[in-house]
Formats: C-alpha cells, sequence, structure tokens
C-alpha cells in the first residue's frame, strides 16, 4: 500500500495550542491494537483543551467536531483510491508475472531433457573407455586382497615357528619345575599355535604336522600337571584356585575329562546309597531288588530329598565356580574362553542327572518288573518325579557384600534358570524309566483287566446296582491311567474296554431273547 499524503498541513501529532485549529494524530489508526472509541474521545478533549478559556457553545463544539468528521472522511477517500490503485497495478502485474514462471519452467523441463541426452549419449563412450580400468582395478583388488592373505600366512607361520620354539623351552622347564612357569602363559601359547596351525592347513592340509603332533603332547603334559591339582581344589571346595585352573584346562579344550571326573566322584555317594537302599544285601554280588511297596517308600522319604539335596548343593558350589570364572575370565588382554561360565554348571549338573537316571533305572527296572499292582507303580513313579533342584535356595556366598544388588539378583536369576533347565531335563530323562514299553502295557493291561472283571458278571449291565458299581470301577481305571502316561496307556485300556463291554451287551441281548423264547413255549 503506498503512503497517503496528509491532505492538511496543520494537522500534527499533537495538539495545538491555538484555539483557532486544533490537531490530532492519524498514526493510531494504522495501529492493529485500534481502539475507536477512546481516539474519538481522546481528540475531542484536545478540542476542548484547545480552548484557553476551557467554556465553548454547542455550536462551537459542533462546527469543530464537523470538520474533523470532514477531514476523516477526506482521508478515508485517499486511503481508499490508493487501495484502489495498487490492485489495479497488481491485476496488471500478475498475469505478466504468470507469463514469465511458466516461461522460466518450461525452460527448466528443456535444460533436464537436454542433460538426460547429453548423459545417455555420453555415459556408453565413458563406460566403454573405463571399462578396461574398472576391470584392471578390479584384478588389482584382488591381487591385492590375495597378498594380505598370504602375508597373514607368512606371519602365521613366522609365528609357529617362534612360538614352538619358545613353547618346547618351557614345557622343559614344566618338566623340571611346575612353580618356576607360568601355566595361564603355556595354555594361551598353546592354544594360539594350535589356531595358527588350524588356520595354516585350511590351506594346506600337510602343513605342520610335525608341530601339530608336539602340541597335542604339550596339551597331554600340561593337563597330567594341571588336572591332578585341579581335581583336588574341587574335592576341597577351594573355589578361587579350583576356577583358576579350570580355565587353564579350558584354554586348551581339555575341561571336559575334569569336570566329568568331578561330576561322577560328587555323586558316587549318592549312588551307593540308591543301590543300598533298593536292595536287600547288602553284597554288591548277591543283591536282589527290593518289593515295589518298599521301593516307593524309600524313593519318596529318603532317596529323592537326598538326591535333591545333593543336587542343590552342587548347583550352589557351581555357580560360586562360575562367579568366580567369570570375574577373572580373561588370563591376558587377548584370550578368550571358549566356553561361557554358566555353562559349567549346567554341563556338570547334566552329567550328573545322568548318573542318578542311569543308577535308578539300574535298580528300578527289576522293582517295576515284579509289580502287580498299579498304585505301587504310580507311588513309585509319583516319588520319582519330587526329585528337583531347590529354586528358592540363598544366593552364592561369593556374592554377598562382593556385588551390588543388581549383581547378586542377576546371579539369583541364573541360578533359578539354570536349576528349572536342570529340572526339566532330569524329570525327562527319569520318566524314560518308566515308560518302557513293557511296563506301559503291564499297566494297561491290569487296569484293562479290572474293568473285564467287573462286566464278567451277567447281571452287572442288566441290574442299575451292579452297572453303577461297573461305572464306579471304570472312573477309577480312568483316574489311574491319566496319572501314568495316558497318551500311550488310554488308548490301550478304551480299546480293551470297548471289547470287552460289547461282549457284555451282546451277551444280556442273548440271554433276553433266550427268556423270552422260554416264557412263550
Amino acid at each position: 500500500m503506498q503512503d497517503v499524503p496528509n491532505p492538511n498541513p496543520s494537522i500534527g501529532t499533537s495538539p495545538s495550542t491555538d484555539p483557532a485549529s486544533f490537531a490530532f494524530s492519524l498514526d493510531e489508526l494504522a495501529s492493529e491494537n485500534f481502539d475507536v472509541i477512546q481516539w474519538i474521545n481522546t481528540s475531542l478533549q484536545c478540542i476542548s483543551s484547545a480552548n484557553p478559556d476551557g467554556v465553548e457553545t454547542d455550536a462551537e463544539l459542533e462546527g469543530r467536531i464537523t470538520n474533523l468528521y470532514g477531514r476523516l472522511h477526506s482521508y478515508s477517500q485517499e486511503v481508499a483510491s490508493s487501495v484502489d490503485d495498487t490492485i489495479t497495478q497488481a491485476l496488471v502485474r500478475l498475469p505478466r508475472t504468470g507469463l514469465e514462471v511458466g516461461r522460466m519452467v518450461t525452460e527448466v523441463q528443456q535444460l533436464q531433457q537436454a542433460l538426460c541426452k547429453i548423459r545417455e549419449e555420453a555415459q556408453p563412450a565413458v563406460e566403454m573407455i573405463s571399462k578396461p580400468y574398472v576391470a584392471q582395478l578390479n584384478d588389482l583388488k584382488k591381487t591385492q586382497k590375495k597378498l594380505m592373505r598370504c602375508s597373514e600366512t607368512l606371519k602365521k607361520a613366522s609365528e609357529v615357528d617362534s612360538n614352538m620354539k619358545q613353547l618346547d623351552d618351557i614345557m622343559e622347564k614344566l618338566r623340571v619345575s611346575v612353580s618356576e612357569v607360568d601355566i595361564d602363559l603355556v595354555a594361551v601359547s598353546i592354544r594360539e599355535v594350535r589356531q595358527n596351525l588350524a588356520d595354516l592347513q585350511k590351506l594346506e592340509v600337510t602343513f605342520g604336522g610335525k608341530q601339530l603332533e608336539a602340541v597335542e603332547r604339550h596339551e597331554q603334559l600340561l593337563q597330567r600337571v594341571v588336572e591332578t591339582e585341579c581335581m583336588e581344589q574341587l574335592r576341597r571346595r577351594v573355589v578361587d584356585r579350583a576356577a583358576h585352573l579350570l580355565k587353564v584346562l579350558d584354554t586348551i579344550g581339555r575341561a571336559d575329562a575334569v569336570l566329568q571326573q568331578f561330576s561322577a566322584e560328587s555323586i558316587a555317594s549318592e549312588k551307593e546309597k540308591v543301590f543300598c537302599l533298593l536292595h536287600h544285601s547288602e553284597s554288591k554280588v548277591s543283591r536282589h531288588p527290593i518289593s515295589p511297596v518298599r521301593a516307593a517308600e524309600v524313593l519318596k522319604t529318603q532317596l529323592i530329598p537326598s538326591l535333591g539335596c545333593a543336587l542343590t548343593d552342587q548347583l550352589d558350589y557351581l555357580m560360586q565356580l562360575a562367579h568366580v570364572y567369570s570375574g577373572n575370565r580373561d588370563i591376558t588382554d587377548n584370550a578368550e574362553i571358549s566356553e561361557g561360565p554358566e555353562s559349567q554348571p549346567v554341563k556338570v549338573l547334566r552329567l550328573m542327572a545322568d548318573e542318578i537316571v542311569e543308577c535308578l533305572s539300574t535298580c528300578l527296572t527289576p522293582i517295576l518288573q515284579c509289580v502287580e499292582r498299579n498304585p505301587e507303580l504310580i507311588s513309585c513313579f509319583e516319588a520319582v518325579r519330587q526329585l528337583s533342584i531347590k529354586i528358592d535356595s540363598t544366593p552364592p556366598k561369593v556374592c554377598v557384600g562382593a556385588e551390588d544388588g543388581r549383581n547378586v539378583k542377576n546371579s539369583l536369576c541364573r541360578r533359578d534358570d539354570i536349576a528349572e533347565q536342570i529340572n526339566f531335563y532330569t524329570q525327562t530323562e527319569l520318566a524314560h524309566i518308566f515308560e518302557q514299553p513293557k511296563v506301559l502295557e503291564s499297566f494297561a493291561r491290569r487296569e484293562a483287566e479290572r474293568v473285564e472283571d467287573l462286566l464278567k458278571d451277567s447281571q452287572s449291565i442288566m441290574k442299575y446296582d451292579r452297572f453303577q458299581v461297573v461305572m464306579n470301577g471304570l472312573m477309577e481305571a480312568v483316574k489311574a491311567v491319566l496319572q501314568f502316561f495316558p497318551d500311550k496307556t488310554l488308548p490301550i485300556c478304551v480299546s480293551r474296554w470297548k471289547v470287552a463291554l460289547v461282549q457284555s451287551l451282546s451277551f444280556c441281548n442273548r440271554l433276553e431273547l433266550f427268556e423270552k423264547h422260554s416264557g412263550c413255549s
């Protein structure tokens, strides 16, 4: 909008002191917060203050207001005229501006098409010129990778030779005196040499055969040196030293043998207890199994609680080992343990569970073959199913006071996870003892015969009270079957019950027809 000139130069920004004239401010009209009423009142006050006597007649005041209205009207007309001129000029310029914008868009599109055409024409030529250079660069890159692999291979081969010499010297010292040798460093050196030999043999199978034989001899020597002390420390439950020696053996991949031996020794006393309590004689030559009733009682009150406590105690001890193992995990800065610390408790406890299951299977199999009543079999099965590691055990002593609350909580969570895992594994393996085909068939046969014996009576279906006895016996048999592998025993029982019921109904029909025929005759 163009600036509109003041139509009357006498109109200023402040009231005049001349009573013959008055002034008012028009700047306020452009304000966003313009108040019309307040502006009129202020202007009238200025008019009144222009009279020095402060007294005016109505005619004079009306004249001044009329003069003010006229000037405002004139100013409004000039503003409206200026706005109309601005709009007219804008309407004239807009089509011209639109045409200019359209022309620029067309030029941009033409420029884009020209660039695309240039690129399409130039790209084949550029590709044809650059293709040999690109192929050459790719060949150079492949050659570079091959040279790098060759360099790494030569470096490993050189390291194998130097490390083997150092390792031979260290092993000679180890044969003389164990205390003068750092067994941690020996284990790491053996592992590095073996790893380098494995990498080199991927390229050449026959490379390093003699070195590999020497490494295996060194591993066996280190294993003999460490294994004896490690087993002794495990038996005595010297956690720090035992965990350290286990790391040494794990570094050379020889920890499994020690863990297997430890698991067998740890559960040996419990296995002996199982053999003693499930047999009449203490002589291993003349032992014979006890009765199923006695076996169920012994399992429930003595063996299963004892085995559960033993596994719980072993888990707590193994968690202490795992805690120390993970706390000092790295033998050197670059050392990497082949397996995590939590795998050791799982591995050892599975070995112990296998020992227990094998022992119970050996002792219970002849007992189960002597079962004559299914309640005895179910009692043994229910007793064995109670074998489990306690979930609500106290945290390992090493963790208490040594770690903050979060680490203790994490340790307990890991312990409970391992306990649940071992419990599931043990229950699955123990179920196989009772899941033998002969045991299942004998159980199903006895339950089927219970109902078949009730249906042999010709009055069992014809009379309500006798039929009710049959139904009660059938319900008891179904409840018993549901307690002992129902997925396998129930189909066998249902098949035999169906045959027996059909035979009984058929016999009743024939008997009824015979009685009717006899009555008619």
